[in-house]
């Protein structure tokens, strides 16, 4: 990524209605919630320029100063000499490999240019993950590690926010973490509860290459598959979630092969109600765009071709499946390859 400061010449005040509206405008996924910010967007939608320096507007309104030089003082590892964005294909193939039902959880990836002066390293938010640029080329196992690590925070964020008392009391009595004198959240990085939640998180739903190191930021911690009940508590949080457009979630969707470098056929995994119901058959893309959508006549052959609508095969990347009718919504996922 060129570190020099993009210059817009856009007066201050048009600047930010741009970046009001953007964010009133920001694409919807009528599936899972899912979108990805690259870098150049974020530049042309998200970002304007005063004072001779370029500000970023998050998801939750607050203004963030971009550190757009590499040699600016606060970047104390200059790295190879320039900021790297991390891989838009490694974060889908991350999100891909979460073992989570996601379809519940909000998540905006947004692939920063530069990293933000106040927060130079990622985070997140309510719904939004911040993926700072690096110094040096992202590692696949670092963003499929740093992936499934954020996407902790939002499902705590979005399904078990410190107001649910109850919620983290049994959290913490399962973790072994109920001495509120070592762990706060002032406490050390790796002794902060929410920091906990998502490591557990990463660790019992990330991928093999989230797990890449098979531990856990706090080494005086049990491992989290040895607690029992502790994937199970995570689980039954998803149920939290169980309205997507009004309807109840009726079941998870089946779908092979998986990944696929052409068609798929689709099967319910739990019972379906769809006789006499006229029901709907809808693939998505990454970014919540309806690319198919056909009447489904027979439950026991539903299949999608792998073609978009303007009848070209659809690229290489993450696809979420939803069947539903007036009554019930099945939903599933698929990684087209090539």
């Amino acid at each position: 990524m060129n570190n020099r400061l993009r210059k817009t010449h856009i007066p201050f005040l048009i600047a930010l209605a741009a970046v009001v509206i953007s964010v009133l405008c920001l694409p919807s996924s009528a599936l899972a919630g899912i979108h990805i910010y690259q870098s150049q967007q974020i530049l042309d939608s998200h970002t304007f320029e005063s004072g001779g320096n370029l500000f970023f507007q998050d998801n939750d309104g607050q203004l963030h100063e971009f550190v757009t030089d590499i040699n600016d003082p606060v970047i104390r590892n200059k790295g190879e000499g320039a900021f790297y964005t991390v891989s838009e294909q490694d974060v889908i193939n991350a999100i891909n490999s979460v073992r989570f039902p996601l379809e519940d959880i909000q998540i905006d990836v947004f692939l920063l240019p530069y990293p933000r002066r106040n927060i130079l390293v990622s985070s997140a938010g309510k719904t939004s993950i911040y993926l700072s640029p690096g110094v040096v080329p992202y590692e696949e196992i670092q963003v499929h590690a740093l992936i499934a690590h954020e996407i902790g925070h939002l499902v705590h964020n979005q399904i078990m926010p410190d107001s649910d008392r109850s919620a983290w009391s049994a959290f913490r009595r399962l973790r072994g973490i109920t001495d509120t004198g070592t762990y706060h959240h002032n406490a050390a990085h790796k002794n902060r509860p929410h920091e906990v939640f998502a490591e557990d998180f990463r660790f019992l739903f990330g991928g093999t290459l989230a797990n890449y190191s098979g531990g856990i930021e706090n080494p005086d911690l049990p491992l989290p598959n040895t607690i029992p009940g502790l994937k199970s508590f995570y689980l039954a949080l998803a149920g939290k979630g169980s309205q997507i457009h009004g309807l109840p979630i009726a079941g998870r969707l089946n779908v092979f092969p998986n990944p696929t470098q052409a068609g798929v056929s689709i099967t319910f995994s739990e019972g379906s109600r769809i006789d006499g119901v006229p029901t709907t058959m809808q693939v998505f893309d990454v970014r919540g765009r309806l690319v198919h959508q056909a009447a489904v006549t027979n439950r026991n052959a539903i299949r999608w071709s792998g073609y978009v609508r303007e009848g070209s095969k659809a690229a290489p990347g993450l696809y979420f499946v939803k069947v539903h009718n007036s009554r019930d919504q099945w939903v599933g996922k698929v990684m087209v390859s090539r």
